[in-house]
């Protein structure tokens, strides 16, 4: 980058230059999570549930002791289930919608601490607030006195927590769990492809994001995708997103946020937070917006910092407005062009043709728009991620881009200067730009690439400004036009025939009206003598007279 004019050059790598080191300004500690056991191949039996190494079951038909529960484990060749991790945790919280009573665990102090089954050592808790509180002293033998719940019930917050009852006294359901059967055939994972593709949980759709957003950002990209940043109303749904996000290892926007000095956070869609899963400390932002860390617990940032993605939550009805909302709207459908609205412009996604670049600019003519084009790394971001989904039909599409021999720069196809790049790192060298070059983005990792004008392996994706006031497009707005001439004309002929008509029968009206008129004076066909017509007008002057 020259320092003089700010624009970019290429050079030998080893030429001695200045340089500029950048890294994330985030300075907290990111929570150490647990290692986990390596998958072995295997399954579980019918009603058991497959996680990782373990198969775990619920059995809800009858409430009994704990002792009676560890006894009817060990005849199903299981445990009482142990808990190793938050997964584990989350897994098992997962299960949990279609239950309605707290659930024995395999944690007890029969040794005046609290061990799992079998003497396991507690790696682990997820205890409630207060708990354990004790229900007894606990003799040093075999019979433990306090032994562990799962808490289910309402309100349901704080499902999933522990807490410690009666073992003797106290009689619930229990969960069992067993090693996979190395026998059986491996089952799919459930988050075994998260990234650009959708997750289903409890009626609820989810997309995870993986691309550099500031909140804002996010908030506009998740409603490109019909979508809005997450909201978690209860704990099954944070289970579920807790294991979703679990491989990716990185920090997540979701939709909480408090940019107002507002007393509490709350929900970009307005609903007040009654779940809540804030890491010890946290909110420690008086204004900001909330992400979910790699465990799942929720931290807080200021907005504008970039975080790696976002979760969003897909919808099946219309979006509703907000402060960030953009004024305008799309285009109606025409032919096949079905808009997506993004910031101040609205796009058509033309993946399923691969035509050549001249092709592709008669293609958005003709719907009224102009081949993409891209102003900044948001932009940039938004058709990376909506190009994601099309890969496997199009390697990329083309850029409404073209060389100005006179300034020796790039221009747009509406003449604007090309502002904002994303190169590849071999496509960045001023020798390689050419008014023979056509310019495309790569539908893999929305980087930008050079090549031949007659290479036709492109889609396309037409551009155009939202329209205010109107959502009539150009050739929508001309075809209604037209529609508008006809009818008029059409309302001016008609009128004509009305008038003729109108003009006929007021001329045949006169006509006969005359004819009636004249028998007054004439009382025969034949021509009268002057005689006769004197007689006859003194004879109606003597009827008019005898009226009045």
């Amino acid at each position: 980058m020259t320092a003089s004019r700010e624009d970019w050059g290429d050079q030998k790598c080893l030429t001695a230059l200045p340089y500029i080191c950048k890294r994330t300004n985030i300075t907290t500690v990111q929570p150490s999570l647990p290692s986990l056991s390596v998958p072995t191949p295997g399954s579980c039996a019918q009603d058991w549930h497959a996680f990782i190494n373990k198969c775990f079951r619920i059995y809800n038909q009858e409430k009994v002791t704990w002792l009676e529960a560890k006894r009817k484990c060990e005849i199903q060749s299981g445990i009482l289930a142990t808990i190793s991790n938050h997964l584990e945790q989350a897994f098992i919280t997962t299960l949990l919608p279609n239950v309605t009573f707290d659930i024995w665990i395999g944690l007890h102090d029969s040794k005046k601490e609290f061990l799992w089954v079998e003497s396991e050592t507690v790696k682990y808790v997820n205890w409630a607030p207060g708990e354990p509180s004790g229900y007894g002293t606990s003799i040093a033998n075999d019979q433990p006195t306090n032994c562990a719940i799962m808490w289910h019930g309402l309100p349901s917050l704080f499902t999933g927590r522990w807490d410690d009852r009666n073992c003797q006294e106290e009689k619930h359901i229990f969960i069992c769990q067993k090693s996979k059967d190395p026998t059986m055939n491996p089952s799919s994972t459930s988050f075994s492809s998260v990234l650009n593709s959708t997750l289903s949980y409890l009626n609820n759709t989810y997309r995870v994001l993986m691309k550099p957003l500031k909140w804002h950002e996010a908030v506009l990209l998740c409603e490109s995708l019909n979508g809005s940043l997450a909201n978690v109303m209860e704990p099954f749904t944070q289970a579920f997103l807790t294991q979703a996000i679990n491989s990716l290892y990185t920090p997540l926007w979701i939709g909480l946020s408090n940019e107002e000095g507002r007393r509490n956070y709350e929900w970009f869609t307005d609903e007040s937070v009654s779940y809540k899963n804030w890491q010890d400390g946290e909110p420690q932002q008086i204004l900001g917006c909330a992400y979910m860390d790699i465990d799942g617990t929720w931290r807080t940032a200021t907005c504008n910092t970039k975080l790696q993605g976002a979760i969003c939550k897909l919808n099946t009805g219309p979006l509703s407005s907000h402060k960030w909302s953009y004024n305008g709207s799309c285009p109606k459908t025409i032919e096949d062009s079905s808009w997506v609205p993004f910031r101040n412009h609205c796009y058509a996604f033309h993946m399923e043709v691969i035509l050549g670049q001249k092709e592709a600019m008669k293609k958005c003519q003709k719907v009224g728009g102009m081949v993409l084009s891209i102003e900044d790394e948001m932009e940039n971001i938004f058709i990376w991620q909506h190009l994601q989904v099309y890969e496997s039909q199009a390697k990329g599409v083309w850029l409404g881009m073209s060389f100005n021999p006179k300034g020796g720069t790039l221009v747009w196809h509406d003449n604007t200067a090309v502002n904002y790049s994303n190169w590849g790192q071999h496509d960045t060298g001023p020798s390689m730009i050419s008014p023979n070059s056509c310019y495309w983005i790569q539908s893999s990792n929305g980087v930008w690439r050079l090549g031949s004008c007659s290479n036709v392996t492109m889609g396309v994706i037409c551009k155009t400004t939202r329209v205010k006031g109107s959502s009539i497009s150009k050739p929508a707005f001309l075809e209604n036009t037209k529609t508008i001439v006809v009818v008029i004309l059409s309302s001016l002929a008609l009128c004509a025939l009305v008038a003729v008509a109108l003009y006929l029968y007021k001329r045949r009206w006169i006509s006969e009206r005359g004819t009636f008129e004249s028998a007054r004076y004439s009382r025969t066909n034949a021509s009268p003598s002057e005689s006769a017509e004197k007689n006859i007008l003194v004879s109606d002057m003597e009827m008019n007279e005898q009226q009045d």
